[in-house]
């Protein structure tokens, strides 16, 4: 990669324009052959260079889709097997160094959420959020397609169960009609941020109340751009909205300038191939 940095959070969207499940599968294995002997996946890389903090894990979310589809039958058994072992250190990583004991992931540190520049908690507390809780089910619900599919049915019942203790957190974080963000520390809790709220939406029917999730996305305002790309991939009437607004203003989703990733997610959007 020389000198043009890697971007393995940004490499993970963009695989969501794909419908194809092998070069879907390769976009995200690309992304994870990044980590680090540790198991970690640097929010960059550069040359010898790396930023080893971790980003949103998202690696899941493009492979549920296309596995979702049927897609992971075409995918080469060999090719399958080494991004499940890829995959499984990634998320192993997440496990031995951000899980609390009750099974609920944290970000370590406010910027780690990589949405937005203000805290959600206070300084040196690590957050329990939402849209972490998705990732991880999501994470875990294609771990558990790939192991099915390689034969490993031990190691799929593992990630199913997972997958549903992620969708237990995500329920505990939903009150009284909001998305609540926990002090890994202390157990506080404050309310999210109006796309860190929506992004659970990404599990689908299976996110809490995801029917007034949709209805709060279709009249939201002001989210963050990319988050509503992904939030939009579960909201027809977003969805829309985007495009229209993108039809009428290209620069409107791309701040003025070509981004490969909003271009990735348009494209998932209209259903281009």
């Amino acid at each position: 990669r020389g000198n043009v940095p890697a971007h393995p959070m940004a490499q993970s969207r963009a695989a969501i324009a794909l419908k194809n499940a092998s070069p879907a599968l390769e976009l995200v294995a690309d992304t994870l052959r990044l980590m680090t002997p540790g198991g970690i996946v640097p929010a960059w890389v550069k040359g010898e260079q790396s930023l080893p903090e971790a980003p949103p894990p998202l690696w899941g979310l493009a492979l549920c889709r296309v596995f979702a589809a049927g897609g992971i039958d075409s995918v080469d058994k060999d090719k399958l097997a080494e991004g499940y072992a890829l995959l499984t250190k990634a998320v192993d990583w997440w496990i031995k160094n951000r899980s609390l004991a009750d099974g609920s992931f944290f970000y370590a540190y406010a910027h780690e959420s990589g949405w937005d520049g203000a805290p959600v908690l206070p300084f040196g507390q690590g957050a329990v959020t939402p849209d972490l809780a998705a990732w991880m089910a999501l994470n875990a619900g294609a771990l558990e397609a790939m192991a099915k599919k390689l034969g490993l049915e031990a190691e799929a019942a593992n990630w199913a169960a997972m997958a549903k203790k992620q969708l237990d957190v995500l329920a505990s974080l939903r009150k009284d009609g909001k998305f609540l963000c926990r002090s890994a520390l202390t157990g506080d809790e404050v309310p999210c941020p109006v796309g860190i709220g929506l992004l659970p939406l990404l599990v689908g029917d299976a996110a809490p109340d995801a029917a007034a999730l949709r209805a709060k996305a279709e009249k939201a305002e002001r989210l963050p751009q990319e988050q509503a790309g992904l939030i939009a991939l579960e909201c027809p009437a977003l969805a829309k909205k985007l495009l229209a607004a993108g039809a009428a203003q290209p620069g409107t989703l791309s701040g003025g300038a070509y981004r490969p990733v909003l271009s990735a997610l348009l494209l998932a959007l209209e259903e281009r191939s």
